[in-house]
């Protein structure tokens, strides 16, 4: 059943009601390294997802209990949707989860640690504004200029 497009809140009040997000991949037709931002917006509204297909939303679904991964294939899916519905999955707290490893405050915080310890840029206290960027990039844009002056 198709409801055509809806705003993103509307489109999360469903996907946080639904018992489970269908998210596949075909396998072996050029996207088996993708990862579906399918899997971002279920986890995000505590939805678990069945993912059918390869890749790395299928490692990390069965690794950290996030839903189900399947082969791509009807029966597989209609197994898993039976699955789903009966209650039979052990998950984690699906939406701590994605906040934790998947929420652009926590993968930017990621990232700015990451980009410091490369470019090795003292991390400043903890910002009174909510962007760390405004603490983070005057210093980088001088390590920047410095090492293109250098060169």
């Amino acid at each position: 059943m198709f409801f055509g497009q809806v705003g993103p809140q509307q489109a999360a009040a469903w996907q946080r009601h639904a018992a489970a997000a269908l998210v596949s991949i075909k396998p072996g037709t050029g996207y088996d390294s993708a990862y579906p931002t399918k899997v971002f917006s279920a986890l995000a509204c505590a939805t678990p997802v069945i993912f059918a297909g390869a890749g790395p939303a299928a490692q990390e679904i069965e690794s950290n209990r996030l839903g189900l991964a399947l082969p791509w294939t009807s029966e597989e899916v209609a197994q898993g949707m039976r699955r789903v519905l009966e209650g039979n999955l052990e998950l984690v707290d699906l939406r701590a989860w994605a906040l934790e490893n998947c929420s652009l405050a926590n993968t930017g915080r990621r990232a700015a640690q990451a980009l410091h310890q490369a470019f090795d840029v003292p991390q400043t206290t903890t910002p009174q504004h909510p962007c760390p960027r405004r603490n983070f990039f005057p210093a980088l844009a001088g390590v920047w200029k410095r090492r293109s002056l250098s060169q």
